[in-house]
């Protein structure tokens, strides 16, 4: 028998889930850095994690995932969000196919 996540991980999974799940679906604009620390935190975790979330985990970093466009890696990051705990995304309707993921919006200075 593998032993249970611990408290501890399973909230600095959880808030770097609710980092990403913000930075695709929430209504304000990503802050890059905590992204990357974010995702910095499922690479250096993962075999820590157990169950379906550290199956969540190796999909979300999976090569493939990565490089079947925004999409697939929006279903991914909502999907390991979901393992977490993490709820929905305070805009859903950011999710439909015709509207720009926040995570990949421009910064603001590029459109001047």
């Amino acid at each position: 028998m593998t032993p249970a996540m611990t408290p501890a991980l399973t909230a600095e999974l959880r808030h770097a889930a609710t980092v990403l799940a913000a930075a695709i679906a929430g209504s304000r604009r990503a802050d890059p850095v905590a992204v990357a620390a974010a995702h910095n935190t499922f690479i250096q975790r993962r075999h820590a994690a157990r169950g379906p979330v550290r199956d969540a985990i190796d999909h979300y970093l999976d090569f493939d995932t990565w490089h079947h466009g925004p999409h697939v890696l929006r279903d991914a990051a909502l999907d390991l969000a979901g393992a977490l705990g993490v709820g929905p995304p305070d805009d859903p309707a950011r999710l439909s196919s015709g509207v720009q993921l926040s995570l990949f919006d421009p910064p603001d200075d590029l459109h001047s």
